[in-house]
């Protein structure tokens, strides 16, 4: 991650260089964005997991297994194009990757793996979103765009809890032995918005978004709710600074037949970016 980070920040202060600065583009006159940045994020996490190598029980994996609330290496990608002048396509990248060394002070009862209060839990969460949307401005001027969104939203969450100690696996003790929870979920999700920018200075936006997704299958019933603000200046025509907040709730359940469970994931945080559009 740190590499990709670096590597696209280096692409966008080398395209900003050689952009031509002669063009007066306007606050709404860019062709592409590209931009990358990071966020300083806390985070709630609730998982309830039941099959192969199940969790078991609902638990709070900040409270239970250490896994820091704040995060402060979440990177963010976006790159965004404009096309006959209403209509825009892009795609934002997160990243969210933790993990813990705890030692248990419960018991724990899991599907197939119980731990007594003491045992050495290493847990891994890594959580990616890309989040891929069309938008049509129905107001478009120099001041004002305000446009409506659709998209898809797609999430990927990967869980891996080691524990050591005394154990119960499958029902059998194991004393000072070793055993693995975890699961693996990848899933698309449609979403819909609206997003708003105003121009205060041609050099000066602010902006706000409101993102929105339920869904009820049987399979997967849940919903997502995402709003975020922020505010930008350009140097130059094309290179831009920025910064802004985001507010994120996902609360929803799955079965996929040999799986099921819960899950409920919360994040908000400031974020900080830089970007160069053409």
């Amino acid at each position: 991650m740190k590499i990709a980070a670096r590597v696209i920040a280096l692409a966008v202060l080398l395209a900003a260089s050689v952009i031509s600065q002669a063009d007066t583009m306007g606050p709404f006159g860019e062709k592409v964005i590209l931009r990358a940045g990071g966020m300083y994020a806390n985070q709630n996490t609730r998982l309830q997991f039941t099959g192969k190598e199940g969790l078991g029980a609902s638990v709070d994996l900040e409270d239970f297994f250490g896994l820091e609330e704040e995060l402060s290496k979440v990177g963010q990608f976006m790159v965004q194009g404009r096309f006959k002048q209403r209509h825009r396509i892009g795609a934002q990248y997160y990243a969210f990757k933790r993990s813990a060394e705890s030692v248990l002070q419960e018991d724990w009862e899991g599907d197939d793996i119980d731990a007594s209060a003491g045992a050495r839990a290493d847990t891994k969460l890594n959580i990616a979103i890309l989040d891929v949307s069309y938008s049509y401005s129905f107001i478009r001027n120099e001041k004002h765009e305000l446009a409506g969104t659709a998209g898809l939203f797609w999430m990927d969450v990967d869980l891996a809890i080691q524990l050591q100690g005394d154990l119960i696996v499958d029902g059998k003790p194991i004393n000072s032995g070793s055993a693995e929870a975890g699961f693996r979920l990848a899933a698309p999700l449609p979403l819909i918005g609206v997003n708003y920018n105003y121009a205060i200075k041609p050099r000066w936006l602010v902006g706000a978004s409101f993102k929105y997704f339920t869904l009820r299958t049987g399979t997967l019933d849940g919903a997502i709710v995402m709003v975020s603000a922020d505010t930008r200046y350009y140097f130059w025509d094309h290179f831009e600074v920025g910064g802004g907040l985001t507010i994120f709730d996902l609360g929803g359940t799955f079965n996929t037949g040999e799986f099921k469970g819960t899950v409920d994931w919360s994040f908000w945080g400031p974020q900080a970016f830089i970007g160069v559009r053409f």
